[in-house]
C-alpha cells in the first residue's frame, strides 16, 4: 500500500536539485556564500556561477582575514561581526604575500618535521577559501618572520615569479623563484640605506618588483630584464620630470579605520601582525602596508571555548588583506 494521505514527506537538503542551488546561490552575500559553500560537496560545486561572479566584481577592496588561532575572523566591509572559518592550514603558518585570492605562506615550527633538510623554510601557495594548496621547492634559511615577498601573477600561470625580500644586518637578501624551476635563485645588496622593508609589489609594465622601506623613506627596487638589485631614495617630485616616479602609491591604513570594526575593550587589546597586499583605485595599483593594529573585537555571541582558545594564542595573532575567490586546480597540478 501506498503512503496514508496526509503523511510528511521529508527529502534532505543535499538532494536539492543543482539548478536550484545555482539559484539560491546567486542571490547571496558573500558572507552567506562562504556559509552555502561549506555545506557540501554538491552544494559547492552548484554555487560555482556565483562565485564567478564574485570573483569578477570590480572595484573591490580587500576583505580582512584574522588567523592564528584554531577559528579564522573574515571581515568584510559593512559587516560588523566576522564570519568564522577553520582553516588549520593558518594555524602554524605565515603569511609572506597575498594576491589574486592566493596567499603565499611560510609554515612554522618547522624543526617538528623530521624530513625537513635541516636549515630551510616550506612555503606554499594557499587559497583559504577552497582550501586549494600548491606547495613550492624548499627555500634556504629557516627564519621566515622578517620576509617581505610578491609574486607577479597566480601561481598556476606560467608567467608567475615569486620574490622575497629580507634585511640581514648590513645586507639586503632577495631571493626569486620562476614557475616550474625547483632551485631559489639569490642575490645579495651590501651597505645600503635600507632596514626593515614593509609592503611589496610587482608592476608588469616595467617587469620589476618593488618593496617599501618602514621609514617610507627607502625603496628596494629588482628588474627581472636586468636581473639588478637598486636602491632608491624616496623624495618629493615638486613637478620636477627628471625625478623617476613610483608605478603605484603607498598607503597607510589602520585596520580598524580601513573595515570600520570595532575594537576590543582597552584591557583586552593585543597588537596583530598584518600582511598586505594591494588594490586598483583610480586604474593606480595601492599598495597596503604590513603594519601592527589591535585585533578586532570577538562578539559577545562568541562560546566560552573559543574565547579561552583564542585568549591563549593571542600573542600569535596574525592577519591578511585578501580579495575572496575560490580557486580550483587540477589534482595533479604541481610548481
Amino acid at each position: 500500500m501506498g503512503s496514508s494521505v496526509g503523511q510528511d514527506v521529508t527529502r534532505p537538503w543535499a538532494d536539492l536539485p543543482p539548478e536550484l542551488l545555482s539559484i539560491i546561490a546567486e542571490k547571496l552575500g558573500l558572507i552567506e556564500l562562504l556559509s552555502f559553500r561549506g555545506v557540501c560537496k554538491a552544494w559547492r560545486i552548484s554555487s560555482s556561477t556565483a562565485s564567478a561572479e564574485t570573483e569578477s566584481a570590480n572595484n573591490l577592496e580587500p576583505s580582512f582575514l584574522a588567523y592564528g588561532s584554531q577559528v579564522c575572523n573574515f571581515y568584510y566591509k559593512g559587516r560588523e561581526n566576522p564570519h568564522r572559518i577553520n582553516i588549520p592550514d593558518l594555524e602554524r603558518s605565515i603569511c609572506l604575500a597575498s594576491d589574486h585570492g592566493w596567499l603565499l605562506l611560510a609554515q612554522e615550527n618547522q624543526q617538528e618535521e623530521e624530513e625537513e633538510e635541516e636549515n630551510t623554510s616550506k612555503l606554499f601557495f594557499f587559497c583559504p577559501f577552497s582550501r586549494t594548496r600548491i606547495d613550492l621547492p624548499l627555500f634556504p634559511g629557516s627564519e621566515i618572520s622578517n620576509r617581505v615577498a610578491s609574486f607577479s601573477a597566480p601561481p598556476t600561470s606560467p608567467k608567475c615569479i615569486i620574490a622575497i625580500a629580507y634585511y640581514v644586518p648590513p645586507n639586503i637578501k632577495f631571493h626569486h623563484i620562476y614557475r616550474g624551476d625547483q632551485t631559489w635563485k639569490v642575490q645579495q645588496l651590501g651597505s645600503t640605506r635600507l632596514n626593515i622593508l614593509t609592503g611589496g609589489l610587482y608592476d608588469a609594465p616595467t617587469h620589476s618588483f618593488y618593496f617599501m622601506e618602514n621609514s617610507d623613506k627607502g625603496l628596494l627596487e629588482y628588474s627581472i630584464n636586468e636581473q639588478k638589485l637598486v636602491v632608491y631614495k624616496l623624495v618629493q617630485s615638486n613637478g620636477n620630470n627628471n625625478i623617476k616616479k613610483l608605478p603605484f602609491l603607498y598607503e597607510k591604513h589602520k585596520l580598524k579605520n580601513r573595515m570600520g570594526l570595532k575594537l576590543r575593550k582597552k584591557s583586552d587589546d593585543v597588537l596583530i601582525s598584518t600582511c598586505g597586499t594591494f588594490f586598483h583605485k583610480n586604474n593606480v595599483k595601492v599598495i597596503f602596508e604590513y603594519e601592527k593594529s589591535m585585533e578586532p573585537s570577538i562578539d559577545e555571541e562568541s562560546d566560552d571555548d573559543d574565547k579561552e582558545g583564542r585568549a591563549s594564542t593571542s600573542s600569535k595573532l596574525k592577519g591578511v588583506w585578501i580579495y575572496p575567490r575560490f580557486h580550483q586546480i587540477p589534482s595533479n597540478l604541481t610548481w
